[in-house]
């Protein structure tokens, strides 16, 4: 089940992050052989989950806690186009059953990576932060609070850039107010 991914205009996935048949999240950067795997979640309760990508490395923090780094084949933010598609609960190939079959909450991308401290700060403040007054908003490209404000079908980016979501085989009562 894919909590989210990304991939260039073309068909290479350039990151995701999915719940795999064990019980553990695996994250998977570049052309799909960087996997950070392993890290258990705890069902029917919220996990935290970043992933922190500079130049050719990646690190993961989950429930604010650094988990652990790989390096990919692929530096952040390279591609031969200028788009990306991303998809929260899905899976950037369009395959139904790989959907994510729960809940996502505050959703945000930054065009830096994050400290250890941001990090941290963020866990702590349990989704009460406003990202856009935070010391790392300049560099804020999309905030989605999944609910909180939204007006099915979108998805509203609550950061300064106007990059709206629209919800995908889902229905307006799908919609969960103040989460977690």
């Amino acid at each position: 089940e894919h909590i989210f991914s990304a991939r260039d205009g073309g068909t290479n996935t350039r990151v995701y992050i999915r719940l795999v048949d064990n019980g553990l999240i695996t994250i998977t950067m570049g052309d799909g052989q960087q996997d950070i795997t392993d890290l258990p979640y705890v069902a029917g309760v919220w996990n935290y989950i970043v992933l922190s990508w500079a130049s050719d490395v990646g690190t993961v923090y989950l429930n604010g806690e650094l988990h652990g780094t790989t390096v990919s084949a692929i530096t952040a933010g390279a591609s031969n186009n200028d788009t990306y598609e991303l998809m929260l609960g899905a899976y950037a190939q369009n395959v139904a059953s790989y959907n994510f079959q729960g809940n996502i909450d505050e959703v945000a991308i930054y065009n830096k990576a994050l400290s250890a401290g941001d990090i941290s700060a963020l866990y702590s403040a349990k989704g009460t932060a406003n990202l856009n007054d935070d010391g790392n908003s300049a560099n804020l490209q999309g905030w989605w609070r999944m609910g909180d404000g939204d007006t099915y079908p979108t998805i509203t980016d609550n950061s300064t850039n106007s990059n709206d979501g629209t919800m995908t085989n889902m229905a307006s009562e799908d919609i969960a107010e103040d989460t977690p």
